[in-house]
């Protein structure tokens, strides 16, 4: 409609306000046009509104609905639109020379005045027939040429409708003259930041549940501007600045540098935090936008009656997500070359398929993936190698204490917590697949066979994690073994993130898998994640075999399941390093109550009456 509205075949645009549409509509007349307009679709609407809908009101009572679309009916929308489809035709028959434009109940046209006008006379008397009643004194006539006015005024005289030079909300986006645009859009920033700062206060307390809310919800509502609203650069200047003076400050704690905050604008799967800054991305938006619409576009513009080809918009829309992936990639490089090495090696491994799900999840308390402030501020901290507040100088061990320590130091037994939450996490997934499932079964001795390697393990205690019958094969016996690797101690910060999944699954390899092979006659994965939740080669495909098999039992998507695994064991890689890092490492002393104590004889010995 803007498009059309700029051309120079149009002098005015009316925006039609229908009253009560939804509820006026003649239901028989309706279902009478469907079933010619599309006859397939009117059974189901037929059957749903052949006869009156009741409704029943609170406290008591019901009453007959006849006319119109039933409030909360999924198939409203489909029912009204074609419903209203013959109006649409008639005027266009008529007045063929005015372009228009229907959304639901929301009808525009646009072309000459004295055209205007015998499209205005049609709607307000055809449209009565069909239910669909304007209501005069609230639509609207944009003028585009102020000069126009008193000549729009006589040909519309004798009508209430309201006469404007500047310009009038359509469809929540804003048609008319640039001035109305910038206008309209600085009062839509103005209560966006309104909202922010109300969000910037809650996130001093619950920066998890504020950091949620802006990306999956509040975030946006500035998208739809941004697709229809072109040259707002400047105006989202203010928008941008409440956020990273006031938003993201709230949430992680503290201010962030401008490479940092270019950083977080990045997607979560790149490493970033999803956290965008509008006013770069108008114009992208809107030309993305433009694109993927082009071709209804240009249907609607020429008053087609039938859709765009099917493979043409797919293609397009598969064009424009290649373009905007590029573009994402190229400012993603561009953020890594001015970035130090210790923040981009946490941004490699962050970028590691599922070792970011944490950032993407909803922090819902029942699952356990809520945060609270010092843990969410902590795991910001740790994603971006920035320091930590609060942390001891040197570790109950007398080495000095920094993040690489924390997650490497055995004190405590975090890191043995960490092993043992993945291994009870997989091996009760196991258990819905698999009837036959052990926890660190014992393994077959070794007698006269001969096992190649020397590092292979032949010690008679040696043990696995859990093993799972029939996972790969039926009857066969399947072994696994987790390992959770830092990356970054000192012998391994070096290498590559895959070089070190790698390098440990072929210590495992080597230590078990030809004993579990000629003794046990079974299978051998190893397991091998990083403290960030990065997976080697054997234990992807282990998770995809997994929830492919957890989805054919449960009847569910294997997407479903896989993202959902995904997401519990990047929260549980999460709060292991939490606890390595916060967590209380003291040196063991001498309780003063022994474990074993008899508290009655002691009781009977001093004579302590209960």
């Amino acid at each position: 409609m803007r498009s059309i509205f700029e051309s120079d075949a149009t002098d005015a645009v009316i925006l039609v306000d229908a009253a009560n549409a939804f509820n006026r509509l003649n239901r028989q007349v309706a279902l009478h046009n469907i079933q010619y307009i599309c006859h397939p679709f009117s059974q189901v609407l037929i059957n749903t509104y052949r006869m009156p809908s009741r409704l029943f009101i609170i406290g008591g009572g019901e009453i007959k609905s006849n006319e119109g679309t039933t409030q909360g009916d999924p198939l409203a929308m489909q029912f009204y639109a074609l419903g209203t489809n013959p109006i649409l035709n008639l005027l266009r028959s008529q007045v063929p020379e005015v372009q228009q434009v229907w959304l639901a109940d929301d009808a525009s046209g646009a072309g000459k005045l004295a055209q205007l006008r015998v499209w205005w006379d049609n709607i307000i008397q055809e449209g009565a027939k069909f239910g669909y009643s304007v209501n005069q004194s609230k639509s609207w006539l944009i003028i585009k040429n102020p000069d126009a006015e008193l000549a729009a005024q006589s040909i519309f005289e004798g009508t209430p409708i309201q006469f404007t030079t500047a310009g009038e909300r359509h469809l929540g986006a804003a048609l008319g003259s640039q001035d109305f645009k910038k206008k309209y859009i600085s009062e839509k920033v103005s209560k966006w930041i309104e909202g922010i700062e109300k969000l910037s206060e809650i996130a001093e307390s619950q920066p998890h549940a504020a950091y949620s809310a802006y990306v999956h919800g509040y975030q946006h509502k500035f998208h739809y501007f941004l697709r229809t609203l072109n040259d707002i650069e400047e105006e989202l200047r203010p928008l941008d600045e409440v956020i990273t003076s006031k938003l993201i400050p709230s949430i992680v704690g503290s201010q962030l540098s401008e490479v940092e905050r270019s950083l977080v604008s990045l997607p979560v799967r790149l490493g970033g935090m999803g956290i965008e800054s509008p006013s770069s991305i108008a114009s992208d938006e809107y030309s993305r936008s433009k694109q993927m619409t082009g071709p209804l576009a240009a249907i609607i513009a020429l008053q087609g009656i039938s859709l765009p080809d099917v493979n043409d918009v797919d293609q397009i829309r598969r064009d424009t997500l290649r373009q905007k992936s590029d573009a994402l990639k190229q400012k993603s490089d561009l953020i890594d070359q001015s970035l130090s090495p210790g923040v981009l090696r946490n941004l490699q491994q962050a970028r590691e398929q599922g070792a970011s799900s944490w950032a993407s999840a909803l922090p819902l308390e029942k699952y356990g993936f809520a945060l609270n402030k010092e843990e969410f501020r902590d795991v910001f901290a740790l994603r971006y190698n920035r320091h930590i507040s609060n942390l001891p100088s040197i570790c109950v061990c007398t080495k000095r204490f920094d993040t690489t320590h924390a997650m490497d130091c055995k004190l405590g037994g975090f890191v043995n917590a960490r092993h043992d939450s993945i291994r009870d996490f997989e091996t009760s997934l196991l258990r819905k697949v698999c009837t036959d499932v052990e926890s660190e079964p014992h393994l077959l001795p070794v007698t006269t066979e001969v096992l190649q390697g020397r590092s292979a393990n032949t010690s008679a205690e040696a043990r696995l994690d859990f093993r799972g019958r029939g996972f790969w094969r039926r009857g066969q016996n399947a072994f696994f073994d987790v390992r959770v690797t830092n990356p970054d101690c000192d012998s391994q910060v070096n290498s590559s993130i895959p070089s070190i999944l790698r390098k440990h699954e072929l210590e495992k390899k080597r230590e078990y898998n030809d004993r579990v092979m000629q003794v046990e006659q079974g299978t051998f994965t190893p397991l091998v994640f990083t403290i960030t939740g990065s997976m080697g080669p054997e234990c992807l495909q282990f998770h995809k075999s997994l929830a492919e098999k957890l989805a054919t039992k449960s009847g569910e998507r294997y997407s479903d399941v896989m993202n959902y695994i995904r997401c519990k064991l990047s929260f549980m890689c999460v709060r292991s390093s939490l606890l390595c890092l916060r967590g209380s490492r003291t040196i063991r002393r001498r309780d003063q109550v022994e474990s074993g104590t008899d508290f009655a004889l002691h009781n009977l010995e001093l004579n302590l009456e209960g």
